[in-house]
């Protein structure tokens, strides 16, 4: 139940590598695609620790600048045939003031100029297919949108401010107009795990709030 006043965006892609199925002795016949498509995560691998080491940096978010993940690589079917098919999911989350479009136009530049023609070398119908599966903006801190934040903390008790790692709609109502913070209850820590859990005691404090916020906008619609 702390307010937040920005949070990080995220685009997220699944690469479909397509090769060529041999056997496993006859290598040079066929294009592996588990080997292009762990070429790819290389490549991803060096894109996030550039933008940890060169890219852009806001201390005001943890880690203080923009991610890159991969989460899942699938491909082959048994160790003596050549796997003529690979899957890559990964995201990147990204500043508010960072472009994610001039990190997936790296990433795709590399898989065409570099990746591809390797693979056509022997089968021209190699392809590195993409299906984007996330996105949504950043939520930045908006200084002419103090008032939202004053009477956000009021109704929360607490006058600290945040900024969130991971994402949420804010950045979808910011970016048509609607001034926006984010704040709820729980933490981050106890999600996307096993027994994964909200405390009593924050939704109480969440259920005050709303209360709280309710009789702070009557207020101000009455005066």
């Amino acid at each position: 139940m702390q307010v937040a006043v920005a949070n990080k965006g995220k685009r997220a892609y699944e690469c479909c590598v397509k090769g060529l199925a041999g056997h496993s002795a006859l290598t040079h016949l066929g294009v592996n695609a588990a080997d292009f498509a762990a070429e790819l995560v290389t490549f991803l691998r060096r894109t996030a620790r550039d933008l940890k080491t060169y890219g852009e940096l806001d201390h005001d978010f943890d880690p203080p600048y923009s991610t890159v993940h991969t989460g899942k690589i699938n491909g082959g079917i048994a160790l003596n045939v050549i796997p003529d098919h690979a899957e890559v999911e990964f995201e990147i989350r990204n500043l508010p003031a960072d472009n994610p479009s001039a990190i997936v136009s790296s990433v795709r530049t590399y898989a065409d100029r570099e990746l591809v023609p390797q693979m056509r070398e022997t089968y021209e119908d190699s392809a590195i297919e993409w299906r984007e599966l996330v996105d949504y903006p950043a939520l930045a801190d908006q200084p002419d949108a103090a008032w939202l934040r004053e009477l956000a903390c009021a109704a929360a008790g607490n006058d600290a401010v945040r900024t969130l790692s991971f994402g949420t709609e804010g950045g979808l109502f910011q970016a048509i107009g609607i001034p926006t913070v984010v704040c709820g209850p729980g933490s981050i820590e106890q999600g996307h795990k096993a027994d994964e859990y909200v405390e009593l005691d924050q939704l109480s404090k969440c259920l005050a709030f709303m209360d709280r916020l309710c009789a702070r906008v009557a207020t101000t619609l009455t005066t």
